[in-house]
């Protein structure tokens, strides 16, 4: 009995002392431009393993009428000239897998073809107008989706027939920050079109989903499906948020929209909010995430982050290459959120700049590189944070201890949280030689307080 009684201890234990290794596949990108180079001609270079395709002109209609040369043309034609360009370009010589997003309604398809609300043409923002508010079909929806599946028809074996295709996982995404209105109208949706149901604008979205997986699986049973990915998702994925309810909330009694997808997908913008507040204890925005997926019975699935850096808030979050650090570190640290999308390569908070490396890009290089964050097992529970007294302005010390990939390398990372001030900070145990900054700059350590800022620092033994 004791023997049991120590094995059961020691599993209990060895559960809760579980390490996170990250794996290779979580590094992600977006690239706005149709030929930026890639990778960057420097040492270090960031790699990334995932593209996604959002704000690249390759939208469904993008792809099919003429919707951004002549308005809202009645034309059914399909081109996928640029699709093909920006994949060929990108996947050559390159691993990615690809994520498709599909959004933005052709004009002639939509039902408000005259919206002007919508960001990127008239239409765009709205439900095709062959789907009903009410109905038998799903999600109570009325009407056939024909001109969504009809398309989908057409792309999914253009792509399976093309070179880019071959050797990478696929994976399909319904529709980008469909909370934001001038992607999705959702309170003309709601009001308007369906007489003040305010279940509408997720029900039509799990219709479109729906339809989507069905009709892709059929052609190609390979690709795995994504949920709509939401920004402020610091607040969307709470209680009466927009995926809350997508996921479950509003539409639970249609079994919800967590279903038809394979993977959960949000966005990791947190606006002025402290970087800390992504990840990880309760009220941060990958826990709330989680809590939803729990609630509505999706823990199963991975979590991924299909959007998301500090984006329009890099002026005004003061250092760049701080907020970089932070956020990285600590989406990382407890493998909570198994890939993520940073938006972008060479636009919207860019990492390279047309000619090199930007300073945020060369700080993503120096943490898969040489801190060793690609493939690095991080320590369980992740990172810990400690208030902090007698240093400049109030704050905390963070600090994560993780074994390097590749190297095998005992390191921890360490910061203060405390924009602009500074605090001494003497790493805990022996055996540390160095501390590397996001800069790349080394330094030799031989005992004693280092002095920390907002910069994040990895220390190695």
């Amino acid at each position: 009995m004791k023997r049991v009684l120590l094995l059961a201890i020691f599993l209990a234990s060895s559960f809760a002392l579980a390490q996170t290794t990250v794996p290779e596949s979580f590094w992600a990108i977006e690239f706005n431009h149709p030929n930026s180079a890639y990778p960057a001609p420097v040492n270090p270079n960031p790699t990334f393993h995932t593209l996604r395709l959002s704000d690249t002109t390759t939208g469904w209609g993008d792809i099919e009428g003429d919707n951004q040369i002549k308005g809202c043309n009645p034309s059914d034609k399909i081109d996928f000239t640029y699709l093909d360009r920006f994949l060929n370009h990108y996947t050559t010589g390159n691993d990615f897998d690809v994520i498709y997003t599909m959004a933005k309604t052709p004009c002639f398809i939509s039902v408000f073809p005259t919206d002007a609300s919508c960001k990127h043409w008239t239409g765009s923002c709205d439900p095709p107008k062959d789907i009903k508010c009410n109905g038998k079909g799903v999600a109570g929806t009325g009407g056939t989706d024909a001109a969504l599946i009809n398309f989908l028809k057409v792309l999914w074996p253009h792509i399976m027939a093309q070179p880019y295709y071959q050797g990478r996982h696929w994976y399909y995404e319904t529709w980008n920050e469909p909370n934001v209105g001038f992607f999705w109208n959702n309170g003309w949706i709601n009001n308007t079109y369906c007489g003040g149901d305010q279940t509408a604008t997720r029900r039509i979205m799990m219709r479109m989903a729906s339809d989507s997986r069905r009709t892709i699986l059929a052609i190609d049973p390979t690709v795995q499906f994504i949920t709509p990915s939401v920004s402020v998702a610091l607040t969307e994925t709470r209680r009466y948020g927009w995926w809350w309810d997508y996921l479950g909330g509003d539409t639970k009694q249609y079994g919800g929209g967590g279903k038809t997808a394979d993977i959960m997908g949000v966005h990791s913008y947190i606006g002025t909010y402290p970087v800390e507040s992504v990840c990880c204890g309760k009220g941060t925005l990958i826990a709330d995430t989680l809590a939803t997926m729990a609630e509505f019975g999706q823990s199963n699935k991975p979590l991924w982050i299909t959007e998301g850096s500090c984006g329009a808030y890099c002026p005004v979050v003061g250092d760049n290459v701080a907020w970089i650090g932070a956020y990285y570190t600590l989406i990382l640290s407890q493998g909570q959120a198994v890939r993520y999308v940073y938006n972008s390569y060479d636009n919207f908070a860019p990492l390279w700049d047309g000619t090199k490396l930007t300073p945020m890009g060369l700080a993503v290089a120096v943490m898969q590189k040489d801190w060793g964050y690609e493939t690095a097992t991080f320590a369980a529970g992740g990172c810990t944070s400690q208030v902090q007294t007698g240093c400049t302005g109030q704050g905390k010390i963070w600090n994560c201890n993780l074994t390097e990939g590749g190297s095998g390398t005992v390191a921890q990372t360490a910061w203060y949280d405390s924009r602009g001030n500074t605090c001494s900070y003497t790493p805990a145990g022996s055996g540390w030689v160095d501390y590397n900054d996001l800069t790349d700059n080394k330094t030799d350590y031989t005992g004693g307080p280092v002095t920390l800022t907002n910069r994040p620092i990895l220390f190695e033994k």
